[in-house]
């Protein structure tokens, strides 16, 4: 016939026993021994009793990992987290806590996962992919696991959203950039001025030449100069502080910027010319082209140099005139009767009459003779 159990504490009899000692206390329970049923455990929240419990708030063990404890008598259950959030050991709620940063958690009863974001993104507490969000602006992301660091860009750049690198990108034009962790600021450049990309100060640079610039944050606009002229740097206004193109150089106007010139020997581009080809060189000088100037003339008494001069030697005098030489231009023989001037004369005073000829004096030539 059946005999009163003497289970040990932590022990019963259930029903069907065939040993004096029962079996262990099942989880959630406590049991005194001897002939007393199991009785509701007190745990506290995200603990449970264990198998074998004696007393009611003995034997306690947090709840594992991937499960939620009520306390009291409940058994862990199946965490039912959302993505984002996960239930670590010893958790009482079934919804868990938020995924930790640098992991990702897609919920229910699995574990938080190393994020493998690659370079620019990371994974945010509370993330649920694997690949995690961009980085946000100012910050740098190598990736992985890490999380974000503070941009050190140098001045006139900055770590945009989804930056990988701490030296950042160049400042957008019409921003200028502080460096560290700023980010762009609005250029506020004065007239005459303007931001282009890598800016680090707020009034800029001065505006290009050939361009004008309204400032702030307006970008360099075309010059409408006239031809033979050009926008210097700093131009304000589209026809505002024009200058002549330099000499050896031509300007062919609008945003143009002055060009070295191109003109054949005996031409040369003055100060101002807007024609590639240049013009003739002026008499008393010779010009070898392109963007050479003018050089005096040092021609031998005799000859000089005629407008388009190539050579420094000029040409032979023209009959009727005589040339000192130099720079000097042909003068009008002054020869008495019975002498004249012969091309390439160096005096005033020119040359015997030859047989044969007779000559009139001052800029007449030899004429045959009517005798």
């Amino acid at each position: 016939l059946p005999s009163g159990c003497t289970a040990s504490a932590g022990r019963y009899c259930p029903d069907g026993s065939s040993s004096a000692n029962g079996e262990l206390c099942p989880a959630g329970s406590f049991c005194l021994g001897g002939t007393a049923p199991p009785s509701g455990c007190t745990a506290t929240a995200g603990r449970y009793c264990a198998e074998g419990s004696a007393t009611a708030n003995a034997n306690q063990v947090l709840c594992p990992a991937g499960s939620f404890c009520a306390g009291r008598s409940a058994l862990p259950s199946d965490c039912i987290a959302p993505a984002g959030r996960y239930c670590a050991e010893g958790y009482a709620m079934a919804i868990g806590a938020q995924c930790p940063s640098g992991s990702f958690c897609t919920g229910g009863i699995t574990l938080p996962s190393d994020c493998t974001a690659p370079a620019g993104r990371y994974c945010a507490e509370g993330s649920t992919s694997a690949i995690g969000a961009q980085c946000p602006s100012g910050s740098f992301c190598t990736g992985g696991i890490t999380l974000p660091s503070d941009c050190a860009a140098p001045a006139g750049r900055y770590c945009a959203a989804g930056s990988s690198t701490e030296a950042g990108a160049l400042c957008l034009a019409g921003s200028f950039c502080a460096g560290v962790t700023a980010l762009p600021s609005g250029c506020t450049a004065s007239a005459g001025r303007y931001c282009p990309d890598g800016s680090s100060s707020a009034n800029g640079e001065l505006c290009p030449a050939g361009s004008f610039c309204l400032g702030g944050t307006a970008p360099p606009s075309g010059c409408t100069a006239t031809a033979g002229r050009y926008c210097a740097e700093g131009s304000a206004t589209a026809n505002a502080n024009q200058v002549l193109c330099p000499a050896g150089s031509f300007c062919a106007g609008r945003s143009a910027l002055p060009s070295d010139c191109i003109a054949p020997a005996g031409r040369y581009c003055a100060e101002g010319y807007a024609m590639a080809i240049g013009a003739q060189c002026p008499s008393g000088s010779f010009c070898t082209g392109g963007i050479t100037l003018p050089s005096d003339c040092t021609a031998p008494a005799g000859r000089y140099c005629a407008e388009g001069s190539t050579s420094a030697i000029g040409a032979q005098c023209p009959s009727g005139s005589f040339c000192t030489g130099g720079i000097t231009l042909p003068s009008d023989c002054a020869a008495p009767a019975g002498r004249y001037c012969a091309a390439g004369s160096s005096t005033e005073a020119g040359a015997l009459c030859l047989a044969g000829s007779f000559c009139a004096g001052v800029t007449a030539l030899p004429s045959g003779c009517t005798a």
